[in-house]
C-alpha cells in the first residue's frame, strides 16, 4: 500500500507542469489503492491508471452514498492500523462519522499546519481555538510552550466569549466565520474590541462586511481558509491577487455545472488524495465555487477560485440584546449519533423551531438532550419547538443550510 507520509514532503511547485505531474501520479497511486482494497470501488472503477484528463470518467460521490455505503467504501483495516472515528461538524446540515487512521490523523493535522504557518502562524505563538468538544488533552510539544492552545466552548454565551479572549490574548484565533461574526457584534455592543494579530476564519462564508465587523473589533489580518473535517485543508486566500489559491497536490478540485461536466462555475467536487482507509474520490462536498480565469499577481501556479458560493449563515439576534451564530446552534446536536441532519428555523423572534431527518426512528433520548443543552443556554430568552420530519429540501441549486433567519425588516426593534 502507498505510504501516506509521503504527501507530507516539501514540494515546490515552481511550475504548473511539474504540479501536473505530481497531480497525476497521485491520482493514478489513489486509484490502484481504492480498485485493490475497497469493494465499493472494485466494482465502480474501469481502470487501474486515473489522470485529470480521465478523472472526468468516473463517477462522482455523493455525501448520500458515502453514508449508505460505507462500510464498502472502506478498506478492511492492515494489520497493527488503529481505527478512530471523525465526526464531521454538521455545518452542512448533515453531521457523520467517517472512519480514520492514527496515521491519517496525524497528516490532516500536519497539512493544517503547514498551511498555517505558511500564512504566518509560528510555533511559539499562543492559539485560540473556539471547539464544540471542548479543551483537548496536552500533547507532549505543547508541554514545551510550543503551539499552545486555548479552547473555548462553541455554545459559550457572547460574554463568555469575550471575557476568554481578554484572558487568554492569543497571537491567533481560530473560528468559523459567525462565530468570529458573534463575538465582533458583543464588542461592538460593548464599544470595545480586542487586538488579535492573525485571525483564520473558515467553514461558514466570510461575507465583506463580516470581514469588516471583525478587523474592526479584532484587528490583526483575517485570513480565511478553505477544508472540511473529511478533506483537510483544500485551499487559502491569496492575499496578493485574491481569491483561494487550492492545493491541487492534496485535494484535487473540479467544478461540475448540472450535467457534471466541467464548468467555470458550478458545484465542487473534491478527490483526497491523501486518504486511504475511506477513498473520497469526486466527492461532492456541497460547496459552488468559481475559477479565476487569470494568473494570480502573487506568481502561484497553484490555481485558483474566483469565488465561493457557500452558505450564508446570518447571526441571530436574540430578544435583551446580542447575538447567536450557527455554532453556537449547532452545538445543540453535537455527538447525537441517532441525527442524520438538521436545520434550525428562526419562526419568530422568540422562538426557533428545530426540524431533524433520524437515522432510526423515534428520536427517544436525544429529545431530553437538546432540550437541556437549549434550556441551558437560552432559558428565558428563546423557546424551542423540535419536530422529525422524512427530509428537508433545499431552494434550488443553492448549497442547503441549516440555519434559516427571519427577514431583517422582520426583526427590527429586537432587543
Amino acid at each position: 500500500m502507498i505510504e501516506n507520509l509521503a504527501y507530507l514532503n516539501p514540494f515546490n511547485a515552481r511550475s504548473a507542469s511539474r504540479l501536473s505531474r505530481v497531480v497525476d501520479a497521485r491520482l493514478s497511486a489513489l486509484i490502484h489503492d481504492a480498485r485493490q482494497y475497497s469493494p465499493y470501488y472494485a466494482r465502480m472503477l474501469g481502470r487501474d491508471v486515473c489522470t485529470q484528463a480521465t478523472l472526468i470518467d468516473l463517477p462522482t460521490l455523493s455525501r448520500t452514498t458515502l453514508q449508505t455505503y460505507l462500510p464498502e467504501i472502506t478498506r478492511p483495516l492492515a494489520r497493527g492500523e488503529r481505527l478512530l472515528h471523525l465526526r464531521t461538524s454538521g455545518s452542512t446540515g448533515r453531521p457523520f462519522e467517517l472512519p480514520v487512521i492514527v496515521s491519517e490523523a496525524h497528516i490532516s493535522d500536519l497539512l493544517w499546519l503547514r498551511l498555517y504557518t505558511a500564512l504566518g502562524l509560528r510555533p511559539w505563538h499562543v492559539q485560540g481555538k473556539f471547539s464544540h468538544t471542548g479543551p483537548r488533552p496536552a500533547r507532549w510539544i505543547q508541554r514545551f510552550g510550543i503551539l499552545r492552545r486555548s479552547y473555548c466552548p462553541a455554545a459559550a454565551w457572547p460574554t463568555e466569549k469575550v471575557d476568554w479572549l481578554r484572558e487568554v490574548r492569543p497571537h491567533a484565533l481560530f473560528g468559523w466565520a459567525s462565530l468570529l461574526g458573534e463575538v465582533a457584534r458583543e464588542l461592538e455592543s460593548q464599544q470595545d474590541a480586542v487586538e488579535i494579530p492573525m485571525i483564520f476564519s473558515s467553514s461558514d462564508m466570510l461575507w465583506d462586511g463580516l470581514r469588516r465587523q471583525i478587523i474592526e473589533r479584532l484587528g490583526g489580518q483575517v485570513r480565511d481558509v478553505y477544508g472540511a473535517e473529511e478533506t483537510g485543508p483544500i485551499a487559502w486566500e491569496c492575499p496578493v491577487g485574491g481569491g483561494y489559491h487550492v492545493r491541487q497536490d492534496w485535494v484535487y478540485i473540479e467544478l461540475l455545472d448540472d450535467d457534471d461536466r466541467p464548468a467555470s462555475s458550478g458545484r465542487v467536487v473534491c478527490t483526497v488524495l491523501w486518504r486511504r482507509l475511506t477513498p473520497l474520490i469526486r466527492y461532492e462536498i456541497g460547496d459552488a465555487a468559481e475559477w479565476a480565469d487569470e494568473p494570480c499577481a502573487c506568481g502561484s501556479p497553484f490555481p485558483r477560485l474566483k469565488k465561493l458560493h457557500g452558505r450564508q449563515q446570518d447571526l441571530m439576534p436574540v430578544p435583551g440584546g446580542g447575538w447567536i451564530s450557527a455554532g453556537t446552534l449547532e452545538s445543540l446536536i453535537y455527538g447525537l449519533q441517532n441525527i442524520r441532519q438538521f436545520q434550525f428555523v428562526q419562526q419568530s423572534a422568540k422562538h426557533l423551531k428545530l426540524r431533524l431527518v433520524l437515522a432510526h426512528p423515534p428520536l427517544g433520548r436525544d429529545e431530553a438532550t437538546i432540550v437541556a443543552r437549549f434550556l441551558d443556554r437560552f432559558a428565558g430568552r428563546l423557546t424551542l419547538g423540535i419536530e422529525t420530519v422524512d427530509e428537508i429540501e433545499k431552494a434550488g441549486r443553492a448549497k442547503f443550510t441549516p440555519f434559516l433567519t427571519l427577514p431583517d425588516d422582520t426583526l427590527s426593534g429586537v432587543g
